[in-house]
């Protein structure tokens, strides 16, 4: 599902990013968070 919802985020279909950053918008906030060592920046 993920593949697809890329490959229509690519095309330029919104809704389909959108879905893509509310399914991983936890994941991507705890990368942020690991790389730049401070929450606040991640946010």
């Amino acid at each position: 599902m993920d593949e697809e919802l890329a490959g229509r985020a690519r095309a330029g279909d919104r809704e389909a990013f959108e879905a893509l950053l509310h399914r991983h918008a936890q994941d991507m906030l705890r990368f942020a968070d690991f790389v730049l060592h401070d929450r606040s920046a991640a946010c």
